[in-house]
């Protein structure tokens, strides 16, 4: 019973850190001004985070991939974002 409990709570921490990561990707790539995105999903995957939504961007030399790399835990951006003109 002792290794259950223990192992639930490594799961319970590793989920918590992974909100955190998720969430600290989500706040930088919001307040970024470089670009604007939409409909943003943020998921953990081992490493990193995966990326999903429709991104505007603002600036020739925005890098959604360096703006994610900045939050502790990221070393790896899966980025499934849509890109497009401020017409779109």
């Amino acid at each position: 019973m002792a290794v259950q409990v223990h192992s639930l709570r490594r799961d319970l921490a590793s989920s918590g850190k992974a909100h955190l990561v998720e969430s600290g990707v989500r706040r930088r790539l919001l307040a970024d001004p470089a670009f604007s995105v939409s409909s943003l999903v943020v998921r953990r995957i081992p490493n990193g985070v995966c990326l999903e939504g429709v991104v505007h961007v603002h600036d020739d030399q925005a890098d959604v991939d360096s703006v994610a790399r900045q939050v502790l835990g990221v070393k790896e951006v899966q980025n499934h974002l849509l890109a497009c003109a401020e017409d779109c």
